[in-house]
């Protein structure tokens, strides 16, 4: 290949690109009894992760560089509250809140732009874009926004290549209020960027045990913001028992304001709940295939079909327990994590039915052919091999104007969950049809 010379936008661009790093992240633990307050400049960071160009991750660090955290030793009932509050003269009320909560920990010290995991990574020869040799997906991914990978060599989900080779719009940053995301720090080494950490005793004076780079799997958000333009909307955004199991959990807070300006530093509170839920508990499963359809002007033709067949598959505390759903019932969650749909699904104790033998531990089954109790026609859990769901007609409430992946099913009885997500290698029709196959167990269970 001919080697070009840089345009001069294009050159401005790899400059910004590939600029020194702002901020290098460190954490403050959020307990019950011990809230953190601190304070964000501009008032739109969180939001600027919802795009597809992604946000700079230095604007969701709080004044101290600070990402929050809090661990559970055991399965627990978590409820998590981020209100704006006035720091003093220096600080500005009026944050309008917002966060994510992942599962994990971000490497200390790590960065947008790093050597190891750039942001805008380059031909050395060329200068021309190349595939990220960290976030780029498996091989017949289909890039969508959110999806946990970063197409760096088309820019396919952010507008892709102009005439000159470069992107029309490059990534702003890493961070991804609405996906799993990576970063990295200034001491990560190609090969084995996990262990052994070398950040210095001075960066990381408690050690850094998750590496010089490491990945945060997003798990849900809250941002309600009704304000208009450039008007911030201060209501306090609140996680509500969300059930999660024992582990270490990230929490990135920032302004969740579309429009507002860049000046001033916002004040804002964390607070966390904590309720013991020991019986607490879930399956990540492999999805064989699943089907969405629906037609426009028709309703009544909308289907939803998933097969999962994994032996990973149990059924929680067995028959008879607080999981079995011919005691509790059950629920399907079928959600995009684009937002084009978050549907809940009611699948009462009536309709299902063991498989086999009280005791055998077998399995369940679900019928309703007559769409008695909501969309969902059958649904069978087998044990150490296959979860299956059907539905149809009206009251199924996803959308396809837009392609949905990732897609996340969660069913849930009791204190189970089986957890599985669709994305990647899938084909979507706008408005008739989305199919996925052969997606891998998610790292975390979706709410």
């Amino acid at each position: 290949m001919t080697t070009r010379p840089l345009s001069g936008l294009a050159l401005a661009t790899l400059l910004t690109l590939s600029s020194p790093a702002l901020a290098h992240n460190k954490y403050k633990e959020v307990t019950p009894a011990s809230p953190a307050e601190d304070s964000w400049s501009g008032n739109h960071a969180w939001v600027d992760g919802t795009r597809a160009v992604l946000g700079d991750s230095h604007h969701c660090l709080g004044s101290g560089d600070f990402f929050y955290k809090f661990h559970l030793d055991t399965s627990a009932l978590v409820t998590i509250s981020v209100s704006t509050v006035d720091l003093g003269e220096t600080v500005s009320a009026g944050l309008d809140p917002a966060f994510s909560l992942y599962k994990g920990l971000m490497s200390l010290q790590g960065h947008d732009d790093t050597s190891y995991d750039p942001l805008f990574p380059i031909d050395d020869n060329t200068f021309l874009p190349i595939a990220s040799r960290i976030d780029a997906a498996p091989q017949g991914h289909v890039y969508t926004p959110h999806d946990g990978y970063r197409d760096t060599l088309n820019y396919s989900t952010t507008g892709g290549l102009g005439q000159d080779g470069y992107p029309l719009a490059p990534y702003e940053g890493q961070f991804d209020a609405l996906g799993d995301w990576s970063m990295a720090n200034a001491h990560a080494v190609p090969g084995q960027p996990t262990v052994p950490s070398l950040c210095p005793i001075d960066e990381c004076p408690d050690g850094n045990p998750v590496g010089d780079w490491a990945t945060l799997y997003y798990i849900t958000h809250r941002n309600d913001h009704v304000g208009v333009g450039a008007t911030a909307d201060t209501t306090t955004e609140v996680l509500q028992d969300e059930p999660l199991e024992a582990g270490d959990y990230t929490i990135i807070v920032g302004g969740g304001c579309p429009g507002c300006s860049d000046f001033g530093f916002f004040g804002g509170r964390i607070t966390l709940g904590v309720t013991s839920a020991p019986g607490l508990s879930s399956d990540l499963l492999t999805g064989k295939t699943i089907t969405l359809k629906t037609k426009m002007g028709d309703p009544a033709k909308s289907g939803l079909a998933l097969t999962s067949k994994d032996a990973a598959v149990t059924l929680g505390a067995g028959n008879g327990s607080a999981d079995d759903p011919t005691v509790a019932g059950a629920t399907v969650r079928v959600h995009s994590t684009n937002g084009s749909f978050d549907d809940v699904y009611n699948l009462p104790a009536a309709n299902w039915s063991l498989i086999g033998k009280p005791g055998q531990g077998k399995g369940y089954k679900y019928k309703d052919k007559t769409l008695a109790a909501g969309p969902i026609a059958s649904a069978t859990i087998t044990s150490g091999k296959n979860l299956k769901l059907t539905g149809k007609g009206a009251a199924l409430g996803h959308t396809l104007g837009v392609n949905p992946a990732p897609v996340r099913v969660t069913l849930t009885s009791g204190g189970h969950r089986y957890c599985l997500q669709f994305g990647g290698v899938g084909k979507w029709k706008a408005d008739k049809t989305y199919t996925a196959k052969n997606a891998s167990a998610p790292a975390v269970c979706a709410p």
